[in-house]
């Protein structure tokens, strides 16, 4: 895990709080209003007396719908509630999370929440996730068989045996032996292209989604990949694993003005273009001084410094690209960016942009003062890897 992925509390406090006001507590209205009977109607001479009943009835009327009626909850639909928040709050946290992720991360991010939301409600036990993470060798594994020497190696024997440590893996008897005693069998699935959801030997049929994990995690390790993936959309569902493409305006809803944007640069990805965009929209431009974009470099520091305070007070958009070359004066950056916290007009939006790891010697995160990493909101948008990404993003623009 790169050590930019930090987060502050005043963000998760905020995150829970727009998905627990995303769910309504509003009594639905069920009774309908009704036709007057004709006994009821009111006779030709109480007209005028009626006009004035007929105000105070609209006075208690409006006065009731400005109160907001809170169902009491017990029971079986407290429960339902409580799941719902849960969920709720799970999917906005790692919706906010996952948009700051390296694509690389995301996949292991969100199999350690689904992990620990299983542990949690006692599902799966600290032991087996801590197995299955890390799959130790046995220190002291019986001899390979000579039947397995021409698809297993001795390291993945020796995991082998660790699971036999798990319950799961001690009914029909210790798992070497059954792959000793049914090597065709465990070659055969070994076999497989898609291993994950190939039919498994008899002695391994009974086992569960999760316990396969542990078999392909020791001996089919190309394919957890997809296991996990499909494992996170049993339990979290699908929406955890094909999150949608960034969306500019919806970040811009959810970010303040104390809150700056850190793009992550990659590749062909350029988040300019975007930004300029939006802010057209919101008649936010360049030509009306109210956006302005800084290349930094040697010499922009003090510009950089005074467009801050400028923006801040005006309620304009700052931008300061390429703050990686800029590492000796980011102290100063954090300070400035502190400062106008205090008076920052409610407009005001500062975008920063750096190379990711891994483009330059030594761990440029360590460089970031983490202040400035827990205030931003995080968008790594890397460009679609495969055909299907290209084509899933391009039709994401139509709808």
């Amino acid at each position: 895990m790169h050590t930019f992925y930090k987060y502050s509390l005043d963000a998760f406090v905020s995150v829970v709080t727009r998905a627990v006001n995303s769910i309504s507590l509003r009594k639905p209205k069920e009774v309908a209003k009704e036709e007057p009977k004709a006994e009821d109607a009111p006779p030709p001479d109480a007209e005028e007396d009626g006009d004035e009943v007929e105000e105070e009835e609209a006075v208690e009327v409006v006065e009731e719908k400005e109160e907001e009626d809170i169902i009491e909850l017990t029971g079986k639909d407290l429960k339902l509630r409580v799941d719902l928040l849960c969920r709720t709050i799970t999917y906005f946290v790692w919706n906010y999370t996952r948009r700051g992720l390296l694509d690389a991360d995301k996949l292991t991010v969100v199999t350690m929440i689904t992990m620990k939301i299983l542990v949690r409600a006692g599902k799966i036990l600290p032991e087996e996730r801590e197995i299955l993470i890390r799959a130790p060798p046995d220190q002291n594994p019986p001899p390979m068989p000579e039947n397995t020497r021409s698809w297993l190696t001795e390291t993945q024997w020796a995991q082998i045996k660790t699971l036999e440590t798990l319950d799961a893996f001690k009914k029909g008897g210790p798992l070497t032996q059954n792959i000793e005693q049914d090597s065709l069998g465990w070659k055969r699935w070994f076999s497989e292209e898609r291993a994950e959801s190939a039919d498994l030997p008899r002695s391994a049929r009974d086992l569960t989604a999760f316990q396969r994990l542990f078999l392909l995690r020791v001996m089919r390790q190309d394919r957890i990949g997809a296991a996990l993936t499909q494992f996170v959309v049993d339990n979290l569902g699908q929406d955890f694993v094909e999150q949608p493409y960034f969306d500019m305006e919806v970040a811009y809803e959810e970010s303040t003005a104390i809150a700056p944007f850190f793009f992550v640069l990659f590749p062909g990805v350029d988040p300019t273009p975007t930004i300029e965009a939006l802010g057209r929209k919101l008649q936010i431009t360049e030509a009306n001084g109210r956006l302005l974009n800084i290349s930094m470099g040697q010499g922009q520091e003090t510009i950089a410094l005074n467009a801050i305070n400028k923006m801040a007070k005006d309620g304009g958009w700052l931008m300061l690209q390429n703050i990686h070359l800029m590492q000796d004066w980011l102290k100063d950056l954090e300070r400035a960016l502190e400062v106008v916290e205090e008076f920052a007009h409610d407009d005001f939006r500062c975008f920063l942009t750096s190379e990711p790891p891994g483009l330059m010697q030594g761990c440029l995160w360590d460089l970031i003062p983490e202040p400035i990493l827990q205030r931003c909101i995080k968008v790594a948008d890397e460009a679609p890897a495969d055909l299907k990404s290209n084509l899933r993003r391009a039709y994401s623009k139509f709808s």
